[in-house]
């Protein structure tokens, strides 16, 4: 039943960053875009499609120095084609989520306050889009349009010691009872969930090297008042890694991140029980004229569920154009392959992947 969250970021962030920063508040921003995504798979996958299109809207504003309000929602749409039968769509706005973050300090502390509102579109109880929006292998950008409502508080510390910079963050989710498919009058409510997460950074020679790792547990979902034993959601683990040197009259990152779901209670015979995903990759940006930067990018992504498999392999071309003093344009494209082979199947399947966005940012 849960799935993760959308990737606006407004929950307790990453500490190590923290620590880099010299000010955490940012400047009054708006972000939106356009976000458009799709995989097709040979006629062996259960699957022959899915496209998503989605549209961020973001609203980030400071107030006085300490005080930051982030607001985010997205509009999407988002199709799944079954090999055989008819497609499952679904469109409409996904739940809106309000932080507000306050600093003690030089930027040392960082209390933060998060409610998820229940803004977003429900789907139906058999919908295909449940299982493949919220895929941790195929990374869309909206992974669930409707989680009902929940509240976040988080701290975040960051201290100086000797050459590195270090960071811990921990947060708490509190959701309450809802009801999550339009056509089944059932309620649901997901456990307490909570994060830790450990941070760190500094300069090695004129690179800058960065890690973390952040650890999720989450308690017993109900439903109806009852607890759920099957498709429980296991403890989560992530670690990542950096390094990003200057090249030229730009700049070069390698970067590796992997994500561990653990198995939690029972599990019914079609779903993946535990699994992990392992993604590395390369990105540049390099500039073309004053206010124009090239940015190139190659990855690779492997998926090892309990059963089954995956892997994708795909390169990126971008542009980042400061248009005036305010508004910023990044177009992005990105083309990729692989193979993956679905829980319970014995033939692995060709993978093609593509994905175009053009997000822009004004800053007031």
């Amino acid at each position: 039943m849960r799935s993760s969250r959308l990737a606006f970021g407004l929950l307790v962030g990453a500490a190590g960053s923290v620590a880099a920063q010299s000010s955490f508040v940012s400047p009054t921003s708006l972000i939106t875009g356009v976000q458009a995504t799709g995989y097709d798979f040979a006629s062996s996958y259960p699957t022959k499609s899915i496209q998503q299109v989605a549209v961020p809207l973001a609203f980030i504003m400071p107030i006085g120095g300490r005080f930051s309000l982030d607001l985010g929602s997205y509009y999407a749409y988002t199709k799944v084609q079954p090999t055989s039968g008819a497609s499952q769509s679904l469109s409409g706005f996904t739940d809106t989520q309000l932080r507000l973050s306050y600093v003690m300090g030089r930027d040392a502390v960082v209390a933060s306050f998060m409610v998820n509102l229940p803004t977003g579109k429900k789907t139906t109880l058999n919908s295909l889009l449940l299982g493949y929006a919220a895929n941790n292998f195929l990374l869309f950008p909206v992974n669930a349009y409707s989680n009902g409502t929940s509240v976040t508080g988080g701290l975040a510390f960051a201290k100086t010691a000797g050459g590195w910079n270090l960071g811990l963050a921990g947060s708490v989710r509190y959701n309450t009872e809802y009801q999550p498919f339009s056509d089944v009058d059932s309620t649901y409510q997901p456990g307490l969930e909570g994060r830790v997460r450990a941070g760190a950074d500094r300069l090695v020679g004129r690179s800058r090297l960065q890690a973390g790792f952040t650890f999720s547990t989450f308690g017993t979902d109900q439903a109806g008042g009852v607890n759920v034993g099957v498709n429980q959601p296991g403890n989560r683990y992530i670690g990542e890694l950096s390094l990003a040197s200057p090249v030229g009259a730009g700049s070069m990152s390698f970067y590796a991140w992997d994500f561990y779901r653990a198995q939690k209670g029972s599990v019914s015979p079609s779903a993946v029980a535990h699994e992990n995903v392992f993604t590395g990759g390369i990105s540049g940006s390099w500039p073309l004229a004053r206010k124009l930067a090239f940015e190139p990018g190659a990855e690779a992504r492997i998926w090892a569920p309990n059963d089954g498999m995956g892997n994708f392999f795909s390169g990126s071309l971008g542009l980042r154009w400061t248009m005036g003093s305010h508004l910023t344009f990044t177009p992005t494209g990105r083309y990729g392959f692989g193979k993956v082979r679905a829980p319970g199947a014995t033939v692995e399947s060709d993978l093609t992947g593509w994905q175009a966005n053009g997000l822009l940012r004004y800053t007031f």
